[in-house]
């Protein structure tokens, strides 16, 4: 049994039963395995839920387009050396950013603007950080984030949820007023 679904994923049974599940995500393959065709179909639709279409702030629309022109210029000066690989951010002749590029390039970048180093990962926590300290619902950061549900991004986050501390405080004033 072979199920193929859009975005380049797939569900197959495997000769001993169990079904591997597949998706193509930013060029690379992630591949999980179920024992039912229930569970892979839950496990294709978490994955699909992975790979958002998250709203960009204008100022990251222009900075993926600038970084089009950018990757347009380098494959004209490359010609035939050009490795279309697919990805939006690469280097000299269209090779993929590794790891430690994109955290070499993002100490530098923290260093110019006088920051602590933040690798990506860091970077992900700030983005959930400073929308959560903005008031922006757990709910919708949560989403963002793509956590599978809203109590992981509560867990992990709860120490920046503006006025937490002052509810739980009230909260706990009003119990024990009523025990009096």
């Amino acid at each position: 049994m072979s199920h193929r679904s859009p975005g380049d994923s797939s569900i197959v049974q495997r000769p001993n039963g169990t079904y591997q599940v597949s998706l193509q995500i930013s060029g690379r393959r992630k591949t999980l395995y179920a024992r039912s065709e229930r569970e892979a179909k839950k496990k294709l639709r978490e994955l699909q839920a992975q790979v958002q279409n998250g709203t960009l702030p204008q100022e990251g629309v222009h900075a993926l387009r600038r970084q089009k022109v950018q990757q347009n210029e380098w494959r004209l000066k490359s010609g035939e050396n050009w490795q279309n690989t697919g990805y939006v951010f690469t280097i000299g002749e269209g090779r993929p950013l590794y790891q430690y590029h994109i955290q070499h390039l993002m100490r530098d970048q923290c260093h110019k603007l006088g920051l602590p180093a933040l690798g990506p990962h860091g970077l992900r926590h700030l983005h959930a950080s400073l929308l959560l300290s903005e008031g922006l619902p757990l709910t919708d950061v949560s989403a963002r984030l793509g956590h599978a549900n809203a109590n992981i991004t509560a867990g992990i986050y709860a120490h920046v949820i503006p006025g937490r501390d002052i509810e739980a405080a009230r909260s706990m004033e009003s119990v024990l007023r009523q025990r009096d």
